[in-house]
């Protein structure tokens, strides 16, 4: 029966036993020579329970990350976690943007890389991947490629596929078969549609041997759904293009070594004004009155006003997007309402009482994190903003609140290892930033600090007050009177 004890009930147990051992009176005086051996051995025997409750319980934290791997993916590779149940959001080749800033090097770079692959004779499947964190544009990186004229040029077949988190393989060769052979008849994509997957793949290896395509893979997560598809993909005299966009560098690299690699970028605040203007239509709001003769003393007021609310989209696309969709709704007279309030708008993108599209698009990311990486990664949190966190203190910090397991531990792999692995799986999946030591200047560590994007670091309190882990308290003064 002991064995099911918690610590707190072997010690009210062992109390228990104590006092029981005792009596009150002149009786307990006689006896307590006696009752002090009888104590001596509760305290043992509490001792070496204990210890086995802590070794059990070491042993549970030690198997605890392959059992939950075991349960969250099916053998079909479609995520099962509680974390998971929420599909992510479809994506298209066709939607219209027409309201790009900053990615025309990035567009004529990614082609020009698939033309040039496509007239080597060395390499007949060429992949180019587009790395960058959640929002940062990707997709639209992707569409603006796959639509380009020179492309069309050359390629004959297009394919487009949003693989997410949640893909199945054989969906997957459906979607590109569809998508290469839209010539089909309905009979044929009945067909296509109750194929099993050797049949899909020996149907796409067909099709890509007798002509030169390009496939995209959009938010592809792990290695494993290319497995599935490589067989599929011929090496054939025509050639086969592949890209993909991903949140985690190394998906790019072990899908293809010597592939070419883009990692996007974050805008420039110039770029982000332009992008909020084209949003918010501020131009042709301005336009139009000037057309019916109503005044724009306020456009200046206006234009300081959006400059102050970029600051907290922290010059990311997808939250910058979101603001000029707000704004855009908004008259004039409410933009100061909206500057006010403005993370509480960012955060529910302008839906009361529902999660906004910035903070749900940056949590999938937080979702896919190993289970020994999510509590490292919320303990980043709680830095300042924009602060650089020197990492030696913070692998020590890590390991002082148990967070850097000793059962993760390589051969002749210290501690302090251990916990720089973990803050480069966080970089390579783009959560956090890294800077490096010069060569020659490495002191303890091959890195020398960190920094958390603004609304990651948003995204470390929301889900640490969600986990109750910590909560910060602002000590700052409060402002005088006049100016609260």
């Amino acid at each position: 029966m002991a064995e099911s004890l918690s610590s707190s009930d072997l010690v009210e147990d062992y109390a228990l036993r104590v006092s029981i051992s005792s009596n009150k009176g002149f009786t307990r005086a006689l006896k307590r020579t006696a009752c002090i051996a009888r104590e001596g051995y509760a305290l043992h025997d509490l001792g070496l329970k204990i210890q086995s409750l802590r070794t059990r319980i070491s042993n549970l934290t030690k198997n605890f990350g392959r059992y939950v791997n075991l349960i969250a993916r099916t053998e079909e590779g479609e995520w099962s976690a509680p974390s998971r149940q929420q599909p992510l959001g479809q994506t298209y080749p066709f939607v219209a943007e027409e309201d790009v800033v900053g990615l025309r090097n990035d567009v004529e770079g990614l082609v020009e890389h698939l033309l040039k692959e496509g007239e080597s004779t060395e390499r007949k499947i060429s992949v180019a991947s587009i790395v960058g964190m959640g929002g940062i544009g990707k997709t639209t990186l992707a569409r603006k490629v796959y639509h380009h004229e020179k492309l069309k040029q050359y390629i004959k077949g297009f394919a487009w596929v949003c693989v997410s988190q949640q893909w199945q393989p054989k969906a997957l060769l459906r979607g590109i078969l569809l998508n290469l052979t839209p010539e089909l008849t309905p009979e044929n994509r009945k067909q296509i549609m109750k194929s099993e997957r050797d049949e899909l793949a020996k149907l796409l290896q067909e099709h890509l041997g007798a002509r030169r395509c390009l496939i995209v893979l959009d938010d592809i997560w792990t290695t494993d759904a290319w497995d599935r598809l490589k067989d599929a993909i011929p090496v054939s005299e025509h050639g086969t293009k592949i890209l993909l966009t991903t949140r985690i560098r190394d998906v790019a690299v072990q899908v293809d070594p010597d592939g070419y690699c883009h990692e996007l970028r974050l805008l420039k605040p110039e770029e982000s004004w332009e992008l909020l203007r084209k949003k918010s239509e501020l131009l042709r709001v301005k336009s139009l009155r000037e057309r019916r003769g109503e005044g724009c003393e306020d456009f200046g007021k206006m234009e300081v006003l959006g400059k102050e609310m970029l600051k907290y989209c922290g010059n990311l696309p997808l939250a910058v997007v979101v603001l000029g969709g707000i704004l855009r709704t908004k008259p004039w007279e409410e933009w100061n309402e909206v500057h006010k309030n403005i993370k509480s708008y960012l955060d529910k993108g302008g839906k009361i009482g529902k999660e906004g599209e910035v903070p749900r698009i940056l949590a999938y990311s937080y979702y896919d994190l190993p289970w020994q990486l999510k509590s490292c990664f919320l303990y980043l949190g709680k830095f300042k903003e924009d602060y650089d966190i020197g990492v030696v203190s913070l692998y020590q910090m890590w390991i002082g609140e148990g967070m850097i397991f000793d059962n993760d531990r390589r051969e002749n792999e210290t501690m302090l290892e251990v916990a720089e692995r973990y803050l480069e799986d966080l970089a390579n999946r783009c959560m956090v930033e890294i800077k490096v030591h010069e060569e020659g200047k490495r002191a303890v560590t091959r890195l020398k600090s960190c920094q958390l994007h603004d609304l990651m670091r948003d995204l470390c309190l929301a889900k640490a007050k969600e986990e109750n882990l910590y909560k910060l308290v602002d000590r700052s003064p409060s402002p005088p009177a006049d100016e609260a």
